[in-house]
């Protein structure tokens, strides 16, 4: 456990990650940590959105198979959010699947500007951020983030 409560921002491409999305924030809890983060989105929650960014500690931007919803910039949500991140400076981990081909076809982008979109993102976090962490399944997730977490 630790001596102070530090306010993580979790950032997802949407419904897809669900499932870790619920993963990750029972093992931050369970470990003293504060969560935030937006599901839905719209202007109003982005800007609402970059005021919990500035208020927390770290952000932890979870990666799946999606580029997710896309803003009337023609960038997507999470993307958005990364770029804010970086502009506040703000530690940041990424937890990435390792194989986002062989996930299931209905966690897939379905439209190739998508696809692309996802791709092109994909690469740029593992040229831009520091701490990436490659997960395969629920239980790789759940055991990365509690040997990860603290090392922030």
């Amino acid at each position: 456990m630790l001596d102070r409560r530090y306010q993580v921002f979790l950032t997802t491409s949407g419904k897809d990650m669900q499932p870790e999305r619920e993963i990750v924030i029972q093992n931050l809890i369970s470990m003293g940590f504060f969560t935030w983060g937006m599901e839905s989105r719209s202007a109003l929650g982005r800007a609402y959105s970059r005021r919990q960014i500035e208020d927390c500690d770290y952000v932890l931007l979870l990666l799946g198979s999606q580029y997710g919803m896309l803003s009337a910039s023609g960038l997507g949500y999470m993307h958005l959010e990364y770029i804010y991140t970086v502009t506040k400076q703000k530690p940041m981990i990424v937890f990435m699947h390792d194989q986002p081909d062989a996930r299931a076809e209905a966690l897939q982008e379905q439209h190739p500007e998508l696809r692309q979109k996802f791709r092109d993102f994909r690469q740029q976090l593992l040229k831009e951020v520091d701490h990436v962490v490659m997960y395969h399944n629920l239980r790789d997730l759940e055991l990365l983030v509690r040997s990860n977490m603290p090392k922030l």
